[in-house]
C-alpha cells in the first residue's frame, strides 16, 4: 500500500504543475483583446522620375499609399538635419496619392518623408 505521505506529495506536486502550466497558457480574453485592437495606419512613400531642374533643385514624383484621407504634409532634410524646401508641401488626398513636388536646398543626401492626418510618420526615402 502507498503511504499518506506519498500521496499528499504526489498531489501537491500535481497541483503545482497545473498551475505553472496556467500561468504560461494564453487566456482567451487577452486573445480577443488583441485580435479587436485597430493597427495603425503603414503610410508608405516612394520616389520616381527625380531629375535635376537647375541649381540645387530637383523635381520627383512622389507616391503615396496607406494614408487616411486628408491632408498630407511633406517634408525634407538634407545631410546634418539642415531644412530642405518642398513645393507643394502640404496637399489634400484621399488615401493614395501621386504628386510632382519640387526640392530645393540642403547638402546631399537628401531625405523626404511625409506625415499623414492621423499624425504617423511615413518611411524616409533618399534622393539622387
Amino acid at each position: 500500500m502507498v503511504s499518506m505521505r506519498l500521496k499528499i506529495g504526489f498531489v501537491t506536486v500535481l497541483s503545482c504543475f497545473a498551475l505553472v502550466l496556467g500561468l504560461l497558457a494564453s487566456t482567451g480574453v487577452a486573445s480577443a483583446h488583441t485580435t479587436s485592437a485597430q493597427a495603425p495606419a503603414v503610410n508608405y512613400i516612394g520616389v520616381f522620375g527625380t531629375h535635376l531642374i537647375g541649381g540645387d533643385c530637383v523635381r520627383t514624383n512622389v507616391v503615396g499609399t496607406g494614408f487616411a484621407p486628408g491632408t498630407v504634409h511633406l517634408f525634407a532634410r538634407g545631410r546634418f538635419g539642415h531644412p530642405v524646401s518642398v513645393s507643394p508641401a502640404r496637399f489634400s488626398q484621399g488615401g493614395s496619392f501621386e504628386r510632382t513636388v519640387t526640392v530645393c536646398g540642403g547638402i546631399a543626401p537628401i531625405v523626404l518623408s511625409a506625415v499623414g492626418p492621423l499624425g504617423y510618420l511615413s518611411n524616409q526615402v533618399y534622393l539622387p
